[in-house]
């Protein structure tokens, strides 16, 4: 029988917690299958601490925590419960292949409209409301309106989405391995090896999706939540949830380039959600470029630099402005990412274009999915075809251009002439 651990650490638990408890002010627990508490929590009230620290406390607790559990699972979706103390219990349960193990719990504040969640009936078993120091500390207790309960909850759902999707890929990136070191026992002395092992190793590298992104914008959202923001919320989250459908559905090693600008396009507007004014961008694609084929996942990697390195660099106390293009030219077509941000000194510029140009140095999985690798799986799928280029001056900016020969795209649309469409960021008002 599976358990809570064998889905997260108790370290991955702690830092979960402490996350959301901070940025949205609930006080959040995991608890196992009978809903007891793993660990002390993180943000508790100083009433559910002095509850829980009786046995009979501590029993109540455990005894709304299995009845919310049972809607949840029965009903399959979060479960938002008033307490048999009269708080608010979120219960999001949490499924390893299929089996129950646990729940994320989130909670300990009070609604301030009455009527909105099912109720627990059974009294508890204190009589707290005639102790004078419990009654002190439910006075404490923040009071939250229904739809910040209920975003809060929506939030928690995509964290804990997120959390079994991870497992998932976990699993996926273990049967790859496994996989591709049966075929190069097998058929070491075959002439296919090579296109096997390289199939293999394109998989592999498509997967190394770097979580701290994640955490952030679901902390960027919890914080919104919080803040009492809720439609900037809605339109954040709606950006990350295709994200996360791009990248965790898609089953191809290849995409379109408009499916790969749409995915940029929700990353940028997240970015610009988070940042504000100090980032803009603009994204220029010709429409005969939108069929171009290319590897998943291949351009993010680029951008994520522009923006990390370049417009919100350190050095800076401003941000800038971020240009991808994508244009055709006569016997080849050119995708350009242009930024005005910290650039590159001559001697870093040197040391990075040897490193991309050396066949030895290659990105371990730990460093994430960098330049290298994103140059990497290029020249695995259009071999000698490909090129990049990296221009660049200290305090004005880079410039990465990938260009490719001959690509099989069609140049004409039905008028006979090449036609471009434009891509602004969202004007829409945050």
């Amino acid at each position: 029988m599976s358990d809570i651990r064998d889905l997260l650490s108790k370290e991955l638990q702690e830092e979960l917690q402490e996350s959301f408890a901070f940025a949205t002010g609930f006080g959040v627990v995991f608890v196992d299958r009978e809903g007891r508490h793993l660990g002390e929590g993180s943000n508790f009230t100083r009433f559910c601490r002095a509850v829980n620290a009786l046995p009979e406390g501590e029993g109540c607790c455990q005894c709304s925590n299995r009845k919310a559990l049972r809607i949840a699972l029965e009903e399959d979706r979060p479960s938002i419960y008033i307490c048999h103390a009269g708080l608010v219990n979120i219960e999001i349960p949490l499924l390893l292949d299929g089996e129950f193990v646990g729940a994320i719990t989130a909670g300990q504040v009070l609604c301030s409209d009455t009527g909105c969640f099912p109720v627990d009936e059974t009294a508890s078993k204190m009589r707290w409301a005639q102790d004078e120091r419990y009654s002190r500390y439910y006075k404490e207790i923040p009071v939250f309106s229904r739809k910040q309960i209920e975003e809060t909850a929506r939030a928690l759902q995509n964290l804990t989405r997120y959390i079994l999707n991870l497992k998932a890929y976990a699993k996926m990136q273990e049967e790859i391995s496994q996989v591709t070191q049966a075929l190069m026992k097998y058929q070491k002395e075959q002439m296919d090896l090579k296109n096997q092992l390289s199939l293999a190793r394109l998989e592999a590298l498509q997967k190394q999706i770097m979580p701290h992104f994640t955490f952030n914008v679901l902390n960027s959202i919890s914080r919104l939540l919080s803040m009492g923001e809720s439609e900037r919320a809605g339109r954040m989250l709606n950006s990350f949830s295709s994200m996360l459908r791009y990248t965790l559905t898609q089953a191809n090693a290849q995409v379109t380039l408009k499916q790969e600008m749409d995915y940029i396009g929700d990353y940028l507007r997240i970015q610009k959600y988070r940042f504000g004014d100090r980032i803009s961008y603009s994204i220029c694609c010709e429409e005969a470029m939108e069929t171009f084929i290319l590897p998943f996942f291949t351009l993010q990697p680029l951008v994520e630099n522009a923006i990390e390195h370049g417009l919100l660099n350190s050095t800076r106390t401003q941000g800038g402005h971020l240009l991808i293009s994508c244009r055709r030219r006569p016997r080849s077509c050119e995708i350009e990412i242009v930024d005005d941000g910290a650039g590159i000194g001559a001697k870093e510029l040197e040391t990075l274009r040897k490193k991309l140009s050396s066949s030895r140095e290659r990105g371990r999985p730990d460093e994430g999915i960098g330049m290298k690798n994103c140059l990497e799986r290029l020249k695995l799928f259009f071999g000698k075809r490909c090129k990049m280029e990296i221009g660049s001056q200290k305090g004005k900016g880079t410039t990465v251009t990938l260009s490719f020969r001959d690509p099989d795209i069609r140049e004409e649309t039905a008028g006979g002439k090449t036609r471009s469409r434009r891509r602004s960021p969202d004007t829409r008002k945050d």
